[in-house]
């Protein structure tokens, strides 16, 4: 029996490419899992990291196995990219975790089985994975969750909207939706974020690249899921290429509005903005075009040179870098195995809410082809992706 594998160039990750591998494996280490991907889902953060890859120690997660054939089998060269979903453990040498146990967490694109070496971990359930390649990968990307009772739909929203926390963790932690949360710096690590770093009272929040999942999910979270009275913000502004505005149909007394980044400078957008006399505007960039953000630090600060332009790098750079990894670290020793519960009811919450607005689950199949994780990897690099469609696929 044969798998295949999905790699990318390290220096273009356009250039990719399958291939197959007879699926042949030494005996199993102790403390081990030998699983295969099952579901997976790919958005723009797979194709942002694999950019990024080296800097994150993100290809360390799953190396191209030493048996691929050349010139696949230089790892300097190329990479397995990791997406979120789930994966079926196929043998084990973990007592309490049995063959055909099913875990969530970060995967390679490929149907070649891999081996995880595991600690059990708090809450019930959970595991971290402990090999040394991964000794400098974020926290986030090492735990293993097992699962039950989830049907293909429910697992294939879950991996498509595997960005969810990112928008929980800013609206709950980082600028927090209560007064008595103490706020946690944007990296996560000991540096200070005090109270009037974290305040929305005053502000008026500006979304880049809004119609992306992890903007979605902020965007939810700001409008249904925090006491805008006590802890505002003033005004959120939703920026894309294609506005969506019949994604805000949902009750909320947070004022809104769409405009497209041809139109983020205009006149009539910065009227919208400074019409709330904002003391400050706080610009969370989710991946914007080059130059956006400059241009509209420059048009707001020529209606008030005095006023505060804060900018939150989640997937660019920004003023200060938002690090999902380090916040929910400082999380889990705040709150423990209540914070998987309460994140898992939010994103519950806004699934039914259907608070993602239009977005369309699509279904892919395999790896190779242009209907498996190849095809779509091409789409991605080429800008083709619909933002409209969550693309989910079983291996």
């Amino acid at each position: 029996m044969s798998s295949v594998v999905h790699v990318v160039s390290k220096q273009d990750v356009s250039k990719h490419s399958t291939f197959s591998l007879d699926n042949k494996f030494p005996k199993l280490l102790e403390s081990s899992v030998r699983v295969q991907t099952k579901i997976v889902s790919l958005t723009s953060n797979n194709l942002t990291y694999a950019k990024l890859g080296d800097y994150l120690k993100w290809w360390g997660t799953y190396p191209v196995p030493e048996c691929s054939p050349s010139p696949y089998n230089n790892r300097d060269n190329f990479g397995i990219v990791p997406a979120w979903g789930y994966a079926e453990v196929i043998e084990s040498t973990i007592e309490k975790i049995k063959p055909g146990v099913e875990l969530w967490g970060f995967w390679p694109t490929s149907s070649h089985p891999v081996d995880l070496k595991l600690v059990e971990a708090e809450p019930k359930g959970h595991w971290i994975e402990v090999s040394q390649q991964r000794s400098e990968l974020m926290s986030l990307y090492n735990r293993y969750i097992e699962v039950t009772s989830l049907n293909d739909d429910e697992k294939a929203w879950n991996a498509a909207l595997c960005v969810w926390e990112c928008g929980y963790l800013i609206n709950r932690y980082t600028f927090p939706d209560d007064n008595k949360t103490s706020p946690i710096h944007p990296l996560g690590v000991g540096l200070p974020w005090s109270s009037d770093d974290a305040d929305l009272t005053s502000s008026v929040v500006v979304s880049l690249s809004a119609s992306s999942k992890t903007a979605r999910s902020f965007a939810w979270q700001l409008k249904r899921n925090r006491n805008l009275d006590a802890n505002g913000p003033l005004g959120l502004l939703q920026v894309s290429s294609n506005p969506e505005k019949s994604s805000d149909d949902h009750p909320t007394n947070l004022h809104s509005e769409f405009v497209s980044y041809k139109d983020i400078t205009s006149e009539e957008t910065i009227k919208w903005i400074t019409k709330f006399q904002p003391k400050r505007v706080v610009i969370f960039d989710f991946g914007s075009p080059p130059s956006v953000v400059d241009d509209l630090k420059r048009s707001l600060k020529s209606w008030s040179s005095d006023l505060n332009v804060l900018v939150v790098g989640v997937a660019s750079q920004g003023d200060v870098q938002f690090n999902t990894s380090g916040v929910r670290d400082k999380v889990i020793e705040r709150q423990g195995a209540a914070h998987f519960k309460s994140v898992h009811e939010s994103l519950k919450r806004c699934l039914n809410e259907k608070g993602m607005g239009e977005l369309e689950l699509v279904w892919g199949q395999g790896v190779q082809g242009a209907n498996g994780i190849e095809g779509s990897w091409d789409m991605l690099c080429n800008g083709r992706l619909d933002a409209k469609k969550a693309y989910v696929f079983k291996l």
